[in-house]
């Protein structure tokens, strides 16, 4: 429902929206956000007939978030439904290393185990790189104090693996300390 990249999947159907509408302030997001969540309400809509009409073989989510995007148990609610029902592959990373390890959860789920692998391979060199950059700037005095802001108002700090990608990278994120 919000993502436009890459362009090429512009014409994939979009099979969810959003509950809460309009151009207004993160403030009043929140407010409306505590809101819907205080009545178990979801935040998001699927379009469950669009999903029984494209009958997919394995669906991708996530229970992380019930904020970030459609929670889990609409997606079971509406699987339960299907005719023949797909593997749910709910993907949950807390660290870079399960962002790692969910490359090769989507892969085994898809029968792309070598792709994947070489995918794992190539995300695992690039933070390897990425920490060894990181430690010319751990060694400074002065290391860099990042201060990662998922949301403005009321203020919501990044977590889930987003301060250890920042100290891989030398930086320092205190407000996850």
């Amino acid at each position: 429902h919000e993502c436009d990249f890459p362009g090429y999947l512009s014409g994939v159907p979009i099979l969810t929206s959003q509950a809460i509408q309009g151009e207004i302030d993160s403030l009043s997001i929140d407010e409306q956000v505590r809101e819907t969540l205080g009545t178990s309400d979801s935040l998001y809509f699927l379009d469950e007939d669009a999903l029984v009409r494209l009958s997919p073989d394995v669906i991708l989510t996530q229970d992380l978030c019930n904020v970030c995007s459609i929670d889990l148990s609409t997606v079971e609610r509406a699987v339960s439904r299907m005719p023949k029902s797909p593997k749910i592959v709910s993907l949950n990373p807390y660290s870079l290393q399960d962002v790692l390890d969910d490359v090769m959860r989507v892969g085994e789920a898809i029968d792309m185990r070598e792709a994947a692998s070489r995918v794992h391979q190539r995300l695992s060199d690039r933070l390897e790189y990425l920490s060894m950059v990181g430690r010319e700037f751990k060694s400074r005095e002065n290391k860099p104090n990042i201060a990662f802001i998922e949301w403005m108002e009321p203020i919501y700090v990044g977590g889930h693996w987003t301060p250890e990608l920042i100290s891989r990278a030398g930086g320092i994120h205190p407000l996850n300390q």
